[in-house]
């Protein structure tokens, strides 16, 4: 790699969209489940996944295994008290090492009950890890609690309810995620509101999955119709310049995953996204990891690499980490500004 990829290694970075399962390296998670005398089993072939190579051969699997099986092994760990507390603390530890210095990171407490234990159980234990890894590296993490689209709304409900409780102690969001199918947004209707209600902003994964690109943008506006104040991904949101513009109105940002987007096969390359077109018209876009050890190059600093490989534009990299401060969810107006400080005085954008 060339010496700027070692300039941006070493630049403080802002993160508004990762999520915590895709963050455990094959390490981790063998490393857990030896601990806890937990059998790994290839989702297909049923094979014992005993090695760190095996985990990694079936993450490149993608003739017979989905995204969601990907973070299933992972999740399979993460059942106790003890481990989802460890969950949060070494996520922070590993956003610290990233250099990462604020952080919005996410996980699903649906994924974590196979043990009986409460939402509010769950939530607990795991931020209770994050605050204590931020403390002792200094860096700020807050918490965007994830759920499951495709599950009942009475249970997405039951989720929103326990995340209100730890709102003090750094739940900063709602984020509507995993499989999108055509339409599927309008049913989460109740649940938007009952979010708006308990006064905790909202993002929204859409415009990911849906292959045809009507139905996809579709998904998008339906989002924007729901009062989020996020959207992950919205891959084909460049062809609707008057749908964007809406959102720029809104003030709502666009948590943009390359890496993930062309990993799963979404798109050619970074170009496709068209993010400096609409960086340049006002949208408040930001550029993110998504789920860092489950692809290659997808650590922070890779994609901040090859975003600046694909669009030759520091400019547009500094516009998008201000983006990150500013639309986050979880700083007071004078935390903005000192962290705005912070970013404006980094190596990589001096002489901007």
């Amino acid at each position: 790699m060339s010496g700027l990829f070692e300039v941006i290694k070493n630049t403080e970075k802002i993160e508004l969209h990762r999520h915590m399962d895709g963050s455990m390296t094959p390490e981790e998670i063998l490393t857990t489940a030896n601990k806890n005398n937990i059998e790994l089993k290839h989702p297909s072939s049923k094979e014992d996944l005993d090695t760190v190579d095996k985990i990694v051969s079936m993450w490149n699997d993608w003739k017979n295994i989905t995204i969601i099986d990907k973070f299933a092994i992972a999740n399979s760990v993460l059942q106790s008290p003890d481990e989802l507390y460890n969950f949060g603390y070494n996520e922070a530890k590993k956003i610290a090492a990233a250099n990462i210095v604020y952080c919005e990171t996410r996980f699903a407490p649906q994924n974590h009950t196979s043990k009986d234990l409460s939402y509010k159980k769950i939530i607990k234990n795991v931020i209770a890890g994050l605050n204590d890894g931020a403390k002792e590296t200094n860096s700020v993490v807050k918490l965007i609690i994830s759920i499951n689209r495709e599950s009942e709304i009475k249970e997405m409900k039951k989720v929103i309810r326990a995340a209100s409780k730890y709102k003090k102690q750094g739940v900063v969001g709602i984020d509507f995620a995993f499989y999108e199918k055509a339409n599927d947004v309008r049913r989460l209707y109740r649940a938007a509101v009952l979010t708006h209600k308990k006064h905790i902003p909202m993002t929204m994964h859409a415009g990911e999955m849906v292959e045809n690109e009507n139905k996809s943008i579709n998904n998008v506006g339906n989002s924007v119709n729901l009062g989020v104040y996020g959207l992950a991904h919205a891959i084909h949101l460049w062809k609707d310049k008057s749908l964007y513009k809406i959102m720029i109105s809104n003030r709502i940002r666009l948590e943009s995953q390359p890496r993930a987007n062309i990993a799963l096969g979404l798109i050619n390359g970074y170009e496709d996204l068209h993010l400096d077109q609409m960086i340049n018209d006002g949208l408040a876009v930001t550029l993110n990891s998504d789920d860092p050890t489950m692809w290659e190059r997808g650590s922070l600093s890779e994609v901040f690499y090859d975003f600046l490989e694909a669009y030759k534009d520091v400019e547009l990299l500094k516009k998008m980490q201000l983006n990150a401060i500013n639309y986050s969810f979880g700083l007071s107006k004078d935390e903005k500004k000192g962290f705005i400080e912070r970013i404006e005085s980094q190596e990589l954008y001096k002489g901007i």
